[in-house]
């Protein structure tokens, strides 16, 4: 969990800012309280983690309640809370509105990312290694679509006829939660057919960006392409005055091959930020000052140049608010052991700081301490 209090660039001196949508110029500025973090998606924690008490520390069923419990205090000091990795938006939704119904969420799926499937295809093959029934195909956690389909409707089937088997799977970390008791409502993939609330959900994981409506509200919203997410926000009692947001999750991975890719991610997300008014990209960057000097530049030939995220940060006129030193208390701490469903990652061990929150670099910022408990 990461906060940052990024304040609205003042203009220059003998220039004018725009502060809204009417043209109208002001030049007072406002400060805004961002929060930034991943929350790990259901459907990538389960058998992934080395954890204190054990597997069960990382059930969705043990720990939402928890990922709500911040989330809540977060709304309570910020004006937006960005949220990586969420596959329960709806749910995480209607909790924090039980305590205050003025939160709002926007969100966006985040596309090229495997914990769908492997949410869907543990629970089929936690049925079929139970001996529930058979799987032509087979059920490989990163089975192609078609086949995760295939073993999703036929679990659906199974378990909308046997509620006490679907229980014992909910009590062994596998959540089979349904589309009602997620609060998740609309259309399915293919955009023509209702959402069966009875039907066993598919977990999607998304960039969730939740607020309070009672003190800001979105003006605007667009998508130009897979990377590029913006919200404009204004404050309610202060119509005039906004800031845009651009919550992002970069590719991870430690290979340079990954850096290329983050870099191609990152580079529409800032050109489209340069443009905007009062801009702040939010996101969970998979880029650490130790990548870039251990890990990448190992693979760097003699002489060779190449272009990392913080490079192009600094080319676009941007600035990490996130401190970075060791021992400022926003690393993130993982080890991963050899039995999860992304074998390219098992024994990993991460202590280091990949969240960034991005603002102009004439911009005034202060971080904000997140209390111990």
């Amino acid at each position: 969990q990461y906060v940052d209090r990024a304040q609205n660039p003042k203009p220059q001196e003998g220039t004018t800012e725009s502060m809204g949508k009417t043209g109208s110029k002001q030049s007072n500025s406002r400060s805004v309280n961002v929060a930034s973090w991943n929350i790990l998606a259901d459907g990538l924690s389960l058998g992934e983690f080395m954890s204190n008490g054990g597997d069960e520390n990382v059930y969705w069923i043990h720990r939402r309640e928890r990922v709500v419990t911040c989330l809540s205090k977060l709304l309570q000091s910020c004006h937006v809370v960005v949220a990586q990795e969420n596959d329960h938006p709806t749910w995480i939704l209607k909790q924090l509105q039980a305590s205050n119904p003025s939160v709002r969420m926007n969100k966006r799926r985040e596309s090229g990312k495997s914990a769908r499937k492997i949410y869907v295809n543990r629970i089929s093959k936690a049925l079929v290694e139970k001996g529930h029934y058979t799987q032509e195909g087979g059920c490989d956690l990163i089975a192609d679509d078609d086949q995760t389909n295939k073993n999703y409707e036929k679990l659906n089937a199974f378990l909308m006829e046997n509620s006490s088997i679907k229980e014992q799977l909910m009590k062994e970390g596998l959540t089979c939660t349904t589309n009602a008791e997620e609060s998740f409502e609309g259309y399915g993939d293919n955009g023509d057919n209702a959402i069966n609330p009875h039907d066993v959900y598919r977990a999607q994981e998304c960039l969730s960006v939740y607020y309070d409506s009672s003190k800001m509200e979105i003006l605007s919203e667009s998508q130009t392409n897979e990377s590029v997410y913006r919200i404009e926000f204004g404050f309610v009692k202060e119509p005039l005055t906004t800031f845009e947001v651009f919550p992002a999750h970069l590719k991870s991975g430690e290979a340079l091959k990954d850096e290329r890719k983050r870099v191609q991610e990152l580079n529409p997300i800032l050109e489209a930020a340069k443009q905007a008014h009062n801009p702040i990209v939010i996101m969970d960057s998979n880029h650490s000052t130790q990548y870039e000097e251990t890990i990448l530049a190992a693979e760097l030939k003699d002489g060779q140049e190449e272009p990392f995220v913080s490079t192009i940060v600094a080319q676009h006129g941007f600035l990490n608010t996130v401190q970075t030193s060791v021992g400022g208390r926003n690393e993130n701490f993982k080890m991963r052991h050899a039995q999860g469903g992304q074998p390219k990652k098992f024994g990993s061990l991460m202590f280091d700081v990949i969240d960034k929150i991005l603002i102009r670099d004439n911009a005034q910022y202060e971080p904000l301490d997140l209390p111990d408990e």
